[in-house]
């Protein structure tokens, strides 16, 4: 963790895991977030599902292909993370699958890496 913003740990205080079945090698949290994911040069409109240190499920509204690297955006609104501070995330990974549900795509990427900043 990035010892130069020391507000963060409040946001790691108020996180809650969410239980799961199964072995995991990170705890998943429950987040519905808005993000703006980048494939390919292109911006894509993303909602997550759910958000790992290693991993994010989320729903677009286009085909990804397993293996696409990928850059993606996650703010988190302070207020509802109980911070005085909004915290804006930027990650890169990699696409792992990609299902048609419905009318929209489930898409599960890697984090690979990760930057906190303050939007």
């Amino acid at each position: 963790m990035d010892e130069s913003k020391p507000w963060f740990k409040d946001v790691l205080k108020i996180a809650q895991p969410e239980k799961s079945p199964g072995v995991r090698s990170a705890v998943r949290f429950p987040l519905q977030l808005t993000a703006i994911l980048t494939v390919n040069g292109r911006e894509l409109e993303a909602k997550t599902e759910n958000v790992s240190a290693n991993g994010i499920s989320l729903w677009i509204a286009e085909r990804v292909m397993p293996g696409q690297e990928i850059r993606f955006q996650l703010k988190m609104q302070g207020d509802v993370l109980g911070t005085t501070r909004d915290v804006l995330v930027t990650c890169e990974g990699r696409v792992v699958r990609c299902e048609a549900v419905d009318d929209a795509f489930q898409v599960a990427a890697t984090i690979d890496a990760y930057q906190f900043s303050e939007p």
